[in-house]
């Protein structure tokens, strides 16, 4: 067994301690699975988490495969769902997907500033997205995707510091082949795709691919009847191969996903009765509030339209035993949201706070290009290596703008709400305009490697290291007519730019236990470079440099297949610390919450996870995956200007757990053939799926409304499929036990004193739905 990992020898906890209770609690759980070539090996998944393509026994590092079956029996559309079957990794909510991302082992950058970039790397086919909005477009074409846990600095970049996700997609066919699936699920749910692949010549093959999708919505806004929540997306992707000698290898690929969203209304959710909410504002909605709320009352309707497209061409060249490799790509992005920020239909009715008119209004444009070069060596001398460079420059447009109208006074008595009502010729009303644009630009530049010391067959010692160069720059101008208003600062123009320099860097020992198992212990730093907070609501004490995160991390080890390979079982302990780490936490501008991206100072998380895939024969399998993570806020950062009177409230931060950090996660899908007779033209197949989180904060104040309650899903899936599998018939259902649960919650207030309140994301399969899909292969 062959291979590369990292170690360096100190850590603040017993590494030991954990791995054997890891070991004790590896429990059945989640599918993890991928495409091998056909002349494999059984349970062989191969994949590329290096820069080249390995078996994943063999690689030392935590990785969750999941392949396109896995996606398909449980309906997993595109990134947001994937945290259903990988538990280390969480889908962070926003308000659109340019402020949703992900986080690995409690770790992630959510952020609506547009001089912030994420901690998590998307990487589709080679190509690092530059912003986490431009990794939830549907998935088409998809091989498998493999979840790389833990920085991945030295091999992926600075926009790995907590981990990557990469996305492989089909390579061409030796004949032609393709598929046409469709589903029809409950809710007005409509999907379709359609692949197609094969050669087109001598040393010429492609692959292409669409997708589309349409859903109605899940929530009903009572002003108008229509439902929100819900989309319409279209996509393509292409892919030529082209093999003009024996020693060069072209892929060209090209794709374009175009998503017209009505999305994302927030539902009102727990609250603390206030005078205002109870007498007011709730009446002015026309629903109660809670958990089994379904409806809004918005007279402007949320809604995105985005696209999403990309060029990229890779050529690979063989000198001897050598690959050189070169991918260059461009992306372009372009996205505009609509929110109603008031959360109801009725305003300016009462002179009181929350009755006021909010529309929002925002647009952006992203650019970046992209070249990588690198050499990887064989892998059979004594030191085999990758070395390469990267150079990288995104440029990022936005326009923002913000309508508020509010009565400020009237001359009317209180009625029996409590407050004076407002009326045209009694009353002073408010109207303010505020509308920003700015510009920020990244320059990236990195040297990096990795080498293998092959000392004994059994026994490698691994080092590696990226240097990175990063320079950030802005303009932004906002104005705002009159002076202020409720949720608009007084008008701000500001321009800067920074630049640092930093270091990732891996170190790591691997031995081969036995024949099938094999023990790792790794270290690694992770770096992301320096942020600016750029957002609508900047002001002059917006502008300081966020400084660059940076991470230490601790991971032993180990990979086994058991029971004569029909049994994998892979257990990982790990420990990272993160200083000056990159988060938002709550805040109120001018009576408007928004978000604050600040160094929160240092956290860490540590834990445990085990994977399982046990195939005791053809028509059982189980798999699955279970982590544990410990993720706190180590010391919170306080600076001198908060004042003697605020800096107890700052403190206690300390010690408090990180959003979207739940402790406890697992998944464990079965797959059973039903025991039929085989003069039966069809096989069928039972594919139950639970998975389970634990209770998980949404608010790096700890604010107590901002809480998920612990919950458990239910799926299944029936597939009725012919014994060559080119037909195949699947009946769904998902969230069997009907049980709710929120993808996001934004508190208003401190969750204790009257009048705070709650918005929450309800998330497609928070109710139970059921659908069917078809696929004929040919």
């Amino acid at each position: 067994m062959r291979n590369s990992a990292a170690l360096r020898a100190s850590t603040r906890v017993s590494l030991a301690a954990i791995a054997i209770a890891c070991a004790a609690s590896a429990v059945p759980v989640l599918a993890q699975e991928g495409a091998a070539p056909a002349d494999s090996a059984p349970n062989e998944i191969v994949v590329t988490a290096q820069k080249r393509s390995e078996n994943l026994q063999a690689v030392p590092l935590a990785i969750s495969v999941v392949g396109e079956a896995t996606l398909k029996a449980n309906n997993i559309t595109n990134t947001e769902s994937l945290g259903q079957v990988v538990p280390s990794l969480t889908f962070k909510r926003g308000t659109t997907n340019t402020n949703s991302t992900l986080s690995i082992r409690g770790v992630g950058t959510q952020s609506f500033s547009s001089g912030a970039e994420p901690s998590v790397s998307a990487v589709v086919d080679g190509v690092v997205m530059g912003r986490s909005g431009m990794a939830f477009s549907e998935f088409t074409n998809i091989e498998r995707i493999e979840v790389l846990r833990g920085p991945q600095g030295t091999l992926f970049g600075k926009n790995a510091s907590a981990g990557a996700i990469s996305i492989v997609t089909k390579s061409p066919t030796d004949t032609i082949e393709g598929s046409v699936s469709a589903g029809l699920f409950e809710g007005g749910e409509n999907r379709a795709n359609v692949d197609i692949s094969g050669p087109l010549g001598t040393g010429v093959g492609f692959t292409l691919s669409g997708v589309y999708a349409q859903y109605d919505g899940n929530i009903r806004n009572l002003y108008d009847g229509e439902k929100v929540n819900g989309f319409k997306r279209y996509g393509v992707r292409g892919k030529l191969v082209v093999e003009p000698t024996d020693t060069v290898e072209i892929t060209l690929i090209g794709d374009y996903v175009h998503a017209k969203d009505n999305c994302c209304g927030d539902v009102l959710g727990t609250y603390v009765p206030s005078a205002q909410l109870t007498n007011l504002f709730i009446p002015q909605l026309g629903f109660q509030p809670g958990s089994k709320n379904r409806t809004i009352n918005n007279d402007f309707t949320p809604g995105t339209r985005d696209t999403n497209a990309g060029v990229s061409a890779q050529v690979d060249l063989s000198l001897g035993d050598y690959t050189l490799t070169s991918i260059s790509a461009y992306r372009r992005w372009t996205n505009t949201q609509y929110r109603d920020g008031d959360f109801h239909s009725v305003y300016a009715t009462h002179v009181a706070p929350l009755d006021i008119l909010q529309h929002d209004v925002g647009y952006l444009k992203f650019q970046q290009y992209s070249q990588e070069v690198r050499l990887a060596s064989p892998t059979d001398r004594f030191l085999s290596f990758v070395i390469g460079g990267f150079l990288w420059h995104t440029k990022e447009y936005d326009t923002f703008s913000r309508t508020v109208s509010q009565c400020t006074a009237s001359t009317l008595p209180v009625d029996a709400t409590g407050f004076a009502p407002c009326a045209a010729g009694a009353s002073t009303y408010l109207n303010t305009v505020g509308s920003a644009e700015f510009t920020t630009r990244f320059n990236n530049q990195a040297l990096f490697g990795q080498f293998t010391a092959n000392v004994t067959p059994e026994f490698r010692v691994i080092g590696g290291a990226r240097w990175i160069h990063d320079k950030i720059s802005y303009d932004f101008a906002r104005v705002t007519n009159p002076s202020t208003g409720p949720g608009i600062s007084a008008a701000f123009s500001n321009s800067d730019s920074t630049s640092e320099t930093g270091w990732s860097y891996k170190a790591g020992l691997q031995y081969d236990v036995a024949d099938d198992v094999m023990a790792y212990a790794t270290y690694s730093r992770g770096y992301k470079g320096p942020a600016f907070n750029i957002f609508f609501n900047m002001g002059p004490l917006n502008t300081q440099r966020i400084n660059p995160e940076t991470s230490d991390a601790y991971e032993i080890g180990i990979k086994s297949q058991l029971l004569d390979r029909t049994l994998t079982l892979n257990l990982a302990a790990f420990y990272e610390k993160f200083d000056n780490f990159q988060a938002n936490s709550f805040t109120t501008v001018n009576g408007s919450v928004t978000t604050n991206l600040t160094n929160a100072g240092s956290v860490r998380s540590q834990g445990i996870e085990a994977e399982i895939m046990w195939s005791p024969s053809d028509a059982f399998s189980l798999s699955g995956g279970y982590s544990f993570t410990d993720a706190e806020i180590l010391e919170f950062y306080c600076p001198d200007s908060i004042g003697a009177a605020n800096l107890p409230a700052c403190r206690a931060h300390d010690g408090k757990p990180l959003p979207f950090a739940p402790r406890h996660k697992f998944n464990l899908t079965a797959n059973w053939r039903a025991p039929l007779p085989e003069t039966l033209p069809f096989k069928v197949n039972l594919i139950p799926t639970v998975s389970y989180q634990s209770r998980t904060n949404f608010d790096l104040d700890q604010t107590p409304l901002a809480q998920q309650s612990p919950y458990a899903l239910v799926n299944m899936t029936i597939a009725i499929a012919s014994h060559d599998d080119k037909y195949q018939l699947s009946l769904i259902g998902k969230n069997l036990t009907d049980k709710f649960y929120t993808s996001f919650v934004t508190p208003v207030g401190n969750g204790v004193a009257a009048g705070s309140f709650t918005r929450l994301q309800i998330p497609r399969d928070a109710d139970r739905y059921f659908g069917v899909s078809g696929r004929v292969a040919f």
